[in-house]
């Protein structure tokens, strides 16, 4: 239980494939997707209190889970480029603790959020660099109830974050692309440290959608008042973009 919900307190993805071309207009790209990741760390609860080790593969992230919803989406003007990502779930799970004691539900609701704008550089005609920086938002609600009892206890966390991200996008022949996104934050503003990285290969159903598959990865490391989460979440990503001019 306890795992569980230090777990839950860590709500990804610049997955979409982009255009080469400049253009004198806005042009911009929306990707739903659905990210199968499990996760593994450490996690101290309170100050002074026992730290947690934590693991769980995709399979048992995905029993807990009772709702998500990822989004990515980029906008673009000339070299000037919008890259923004938002990520939301919803988990709970009951167990007993034993010993004639009742169950104890937990529940957590996580919202991620990055947000990162910079220049295009057109390093070659078939790839393109962008140099971004921006903010990244967790907004974390954990829940425990004992069943059959009037007793429950709650915790809230938010986090804002600068983030300095780098996004390599190479076209390739018969309609493939290749994109590469990295990028670091938190620097002890929010998170003492945050990282995500992301890889996917797209095809070019046609002009405006393309499908796309990859794997991302995501670290949080946060410490407060002796409270301390260091979580790594990865796994497979599939999404689907629609690009508009």
């Amino acid at each position: 239980m306890r795992t569980f919900l230090a777990i839950a307190a860590m709500a990804a993805g610049m997955a979409a494939p982009a255009h080469a071309q400049a253009t004198e207009g806005w042009s911009g790209q929306v990707t739903p997707y659905i990210w199968g990741a499990g996760f593994s760390g450490e996690v101290r609860p309170v100050a002074g209190g026992p730290v947690f080790e934590v693991k769980e593969s995709v399979f048992e992230v995905l029993d807990d889970l009772e709702g998500a919803f990822f989004l990515t989406g980029l906008a673009r003007r000339g070299d000037l480029v919008i890259v923004g990502d938002i990520s939301w779930s919803s988990s709970s799970r009951t167990e007993s603790p034993g010993q004639g004691l009742p169950p104890v539900k937990g529940s957590v609701d996580s919202l991620f959020a990055t947000v990162v704008a910079g220049r295009r550089i057109q390093a070659q005609s078939d790839q393109t660099i962008d140099f971004l920086a921006g903010v990244r938002v967790w907004d974390i609600d954990a829940t425990a109830d004992v069943q059959g009892l009037p007793l429950s206890a709650s915790r809230s966390v938010s986090l804002i974050d600068p983030v300095i991200a780098v996004r390599f996008n190479r076209q390739h022949t018969n309609g493939f692309s290749t994109i590469a996104y990295g990028d670091i934050g938190g620097f002890g503003v929010g998170a003492d440290f945050s990282a995500q990285a992301a890889v996917t290969v797209n095809y070019a159903i046609n002009e405006q959608a393309y499908v796309s598959g990859g794997y991302r990865y995501v670290h949080l490391d946060y410490e407060k008042r002796g409270a301390r989460i260091d979580i790594r979440f990865s796994g497979p990503l599939l999404g689907f973009t629609w690009r508009f001019d």
